[in-house]
């Protein structure tokens, strides 16, 4: 079995070393190395060569237009027709230059942008550590990881500490997963596997050691751009101006038959014969027809870029127009990418203490205070960002409530809640907040209450609704956690990812054109209803495929069933690439639209 075919997640990481055949504290040789880099070559995604400036001129000359109008002047020059032959060779010319000087602005670009990318890594090698360019990671290699790192390369995490990964790169949702060693079941989803780290994505909190499984082409990224190095097809515009160089020609050659056939008949020189016919087929070229749509063309790529799009080929500025499928990506195309407070769920005296409760426990903090307040950086956790934010709307300023501080116990992945004890009004008081389900088991509350309120946490979440819970209690005797179960229910703060205020406007004007919006998320299929209704979508269960379930089909069944999904939910890159491939069988022009892997 070869290393690309192992299930790595579902090892137990003594097994990983040992197939690895490395040290977990001293790390790869030197020799070892060496060795394999051999064997697996540089830690570099497959990418396309820069084509050099001849290469992208001469690609300037393939439209059949382009190839009729260069032997009309070459005839033309036959023939001593020099002024024609410098007004076609000058428009062929100026069509081609227009095209290079855009094509190769956005391929400069392009370039600039990876050079940017370029990052380093920290690894364990002959038991000491070292910072070396991430393209030298081999598969063995012990990473080191901390807040802020991107992630060198897909790796098993062998020991981590309250690590929470932003995976947006491959999943393209912005709220980061949380990661812990341990063993998961093999069939688990990509996107599920928190014992796993995949190359590009970004350390948002805690640190850990991880050995890498895969670099290079093998990585997750790798083979995703494996899959899409394909033979680019022709788009719309070219086949249309391919189809209209053969009938121009087709037509051009059946009048110079013609004219041939009557000045034969009529006893005419031949020579004279075949110049009026070069003349004619001269005169029917549409000779400004390539130069017209190649300046239309750059003059679109040029508004897009001024709206920050970059079109690497002039062509595909017509395929945009062509398109009758837009497959959306959720967060950031469709939302905002940041978390709100949709609503304060409490008694009326209490939504105070609720939303109190929650940024008093919370790690949120202002950056620049000394900055105007609507020029102020809030740092911190989405969540507690817009915790923060909510609490300065309404006048709470959780700096008047430093000095009385006691103690904060952060929110881990094991409790599930952040605690707070304060001394106020001399006594000492305790806030608790957290998942629901976590904090209603230390509030004092009768079992009808208790389900009640269960109950009411499952409707907001079916919303698509992400529900924080918090209590607190003023004279409690010590600050422990150990044995709390008397805590006062504060209430639940709603929060949700907003749209973007154009995004309503977009859909609506794509399905004015004809065009079928899809939602296209690795999020739960809750949430991207949710968002779909927002939109104006309207949604049934039977409208949502999870990447589950792409899986469990072939390539005609899905084909049978694609025209009434809207909502793809859990899937991955791989799942994305099938759906738009089903679609392009069926003929359409596709549009993937998102951040990160989309």
């Amino acid at each position: 079995m070869s290393m690309a075919e192992i299930f790595w997640h579902s090892l137990p990481i003594e097994e990983v070393i040992r197939v690895l055949k490395t040290d977990p504290e001293k790390g790869l040789t030197k020799e070892e190395v060496e060795t394999r880099v051999q064997e697996f070559g540089k830690n570099l995604l497959p990418q396309k060569p820069l084509p050099s400036n001849f290469a992208l001129f001469l690609g300037q000359f393939k439209d059949i237009l382009i190839v009729i109008l260069l032997i009309a002047g070459l005839l033309t020059f036959v023939y001593q027709k020099y002024a024609d032959t410098l007004a076609i060779f000058l428009i062929v010319f100026l069509s081609a230059l227009i095209g290079f000087y855009q094509e190769r602005r956005a391929w400069d670009i392009l370039e600039g942008l990876r050079r940017v990318a370029r990052m380093k890594a920290t690894v364990i090698r002959d038991g000491n550590k070292r910072i070396l360019d991430s393209e030298e990671v081999v598969p063995g290699d012990i990473v080191i990881l901390e807040a802020g790192d991107k992630v060198p390369a897909d790796a098993r995490i062998i020991r981590s500490r309250e690590m929470k990964i932003n995976e947006m790169e491959l999943t393209g949702e912005f709220l980061p997963s949380e990661k812990r060693a341990g063993i998961i079941p093999e069939k688990t989803p990509l996107v599920d596997r928190e014992n796993m780290l995949y190359m590009g994505t970004i350390v948002e909190q805690g640190e850990g050691v991880a050995v890498v499984t895969a670099t290079g082409f093998n990585t997750e990224l790798g083979r995703i751009a494996g899959m899409i190095e394909e033979k680019e097809s022709p788009t719309p515009l070219q086949n249309k101006i391919k189809r209209l160089g053969f009938e121009v020609a087709g037509i051009i050659g059946i009048f110079v038959f013609i004219i041939f056939l009557i000045g034969l008949s009529q006893g005419r020189d031949f020579f004279l014969l075949l110049e009026t016919a070069v003349a004619t087929a001269v005169g029917a070229v549409p000779e400004g027809l390539p130069a017209a749509v190649t300046i239309t063309l750059a003059l679109g790529a040029e508004r897009i870029l001024r709206k920050k799009g970059l079109v690497k080929n002039l062509t595909s500025v017509e395929t945009l127009g062509s398109t009758a499928i837009i497959c959306s990506d959720k967060t950031l195309t469709l939302t905002e990418g940041k978390m709100k407070i949709e609503e304060i769920e409490a008694k009326k005296g209490d939504k105070f203490l609720a939303l109190k409760s929650a940024v008093l426990t919370s790690k949120a903090f202002i950056e620049n205070p000394e900055e105007p307040k609507e020029k102020w950086i809030l740092r911190g956790s989405p969540t507690e960002k817009a915790v923060l934010k909510k609490a300065i709307e309404i006048g709470l300023d959780y700096r008047a409530f430093e000095p009385k501080l006691i103690q904060k116990i952060p929110f881990n992945s094991k409790d599930k809640i952040a605690f707070a004890f304060y001394k106020e009004d001399g006594l000492k008081t305790i806030y608790a907040c957290g998942a629901p389900e976590k904090v209603l088991r230390i509030c004092q509350l009768k079992e009808k209450e208790r389900n009640i309120l269960e109950k009411r946490v499952g409707e907001l979440t079916k919303k698509g609704l992400r529900v924080l819970a918090s209590a607190g209690k003023k004279g409690i005797r010590k600050t422990s956690i150990q044995g709390l179960k008397d805590l006062t229910f504060f209430g639940f703060l709603t929060l949700t990812d907003p749209l973007r205020p154009e995004a309503k406007e977009a859909i609506k004007v794509c399905c004015q054109a004809k065009m079928v919006p899809i939602i296209v998320t690795g999020d739960h299929k809750l949430t991207a209803k949710a968002v779909s209704e927002k939109l104006g979508i309207k949604v049934k269960d039977e409208n949502i495929l999870e990447g589950k379930d792409i899986d469990r089909l072939s390539d005609e069944q899905l084909d049978m069933i694609l025209e009434k999904i809207k909502i793809y939910a859990r899937v991955e890159p791989r799942h994305k690439l099938r759906i738009v491939k089903a679609w392009q069988r069926k003929n359409k022009v596709v549009a993937m639209t998102g951040d990160g892997i989309n």
